[in-house]
């Protein structure tokens, strides 16, 4: 779950957390539940929209990563993450190898993600949030970060997510995510889930950063 404590310096470069995390030794593969229901992807991921399936996942991985009791409302960004944020040294083999999949799953994602694209309150939480613009993003710096607290209470930050990659068959599923929850709290993953018994669950992490 979600750290306390990590030493950020301010939003700009805690958005590059990602980006520092992949140039990062991969972390070792580890599994976990990540979700409940979930929509199997029959097609390839649009290239022009978030559509349904990815939403299944994503909300997946939000639930089992970052929602919690104690922490059960969550702010998203209203648009994905951009892949020059979330990029390292890592070669597309070297994730795929790590991942077990097909590199030809993350040069999906890779294409999926080389612009921002708009989000909207599809997500399955099971609680409360509410989407927040770049400006709301991009103001929250330094002592912000305080005042965020006291509007948002029992929040457990602000998530950025990625468009998902799928595999042919729609069972696998490739995404990302950072969350952002003050100015020395963050963490990010590139995440690989699979559909198991129509839940979506993660089966292995090319990289990891807690901070």
């Amino acid at each position: 779950m979600l750290p306390r404590t990590v030493p950020m310096p301010r939003l700009c470069p805690m958005l590059a957390l990602a980006a520092a995390a992949l140039s990062m030794s991969a972390c070792e593969a580890r599994t976990g539940p990540v979700g409940r229901s979930a929509t199997v992807a029959s097609t390839p991921a649009s290239a022009s929209a978030v559509g349904p399936a990815e939403y299944a996942v994503l909300s997946a991985l939000l639930r089992a990563e970052v929602i919690d009791e104690e922490r059960s409302y969550l702010l998203i960004s209203d648009s994905t993450q951009k892949l020059e944020d979330f990029r390292g040294t890592h070669t597309p083999e070297a994730i795929a190898t790590r991942l077990r999949l097909p590199v030809s799953v993350i040069h999906e994602y890779n294409r999926l993600n080389e612009r921002h694209y708009p989000l909207r309150q599809a997500f399955a939480l099971g609680s409360r949030t509410e989407m927040m613009s770049a400006a709301g993003l991009d103001s929250l710096n330094g002592e912000r970060w305080q005042a965020f607290g006291r509007r948002h209470p029992g929040s457990a930050g602000v998530a950025l997510v990625s468009r998902v990659a799928f595999t042919p068959d729609g069972k696998t599923a490739v995404a990302s995510y950072t969350v952002l929850c003050g100015g020395l709290c963050g963490t990010s993953a590139l995440v690989r889930l699979d559909l198991t018994d129509g839940e979506w669950k993660a089966t292995a992490y090319a990289m990891q950063l807690v901070s």
